[in-house]
């Protein structure tokens, strides 16, 4: 089975942070290189477009960031991990 397609499966068809199930990619977590089913989430353009940094960050996009970084996927909780302390100003995150 192919990644895209474990992905699939794991996230249901949808964002693995949102439940979004709109524009959505593959997204590797940073430094990694090679995707695996243990580094890799299913997320929005949106949302990965603003962990990249080619789109400027919006904050009332990751007010979901307190639920999801429960989640028991690791690489949600390092997601959710890294832009909670991105927001830290943020009365909310």
């Amino acid at each position: 089975m192919k990644l895209e397609e474990q992905l699939l499966a794991r996230a249901g068809g949808k964002c693995e942070l949102t439940d979004t199930v709109t524009d959505l990619i593959t997204y590797t977590l940073p430094p990694e290189t090679s995707s695996t089913l243990d580094n890799t989430l299913l997320i929005s353009a949106t949302l990965a477009n603003q962990l990249n940094k080619t789109e400027q960050l919006n904050p009332e996009d990751w007010k979901f960031l307190p639920n999801a970084m429960w989640s028991e996927i690791p690489a949600v909780q390092i997601v959710c991990w890294r832009m909670l302390n991105r927001l830290k100003n943020e009365g909310w995150a």
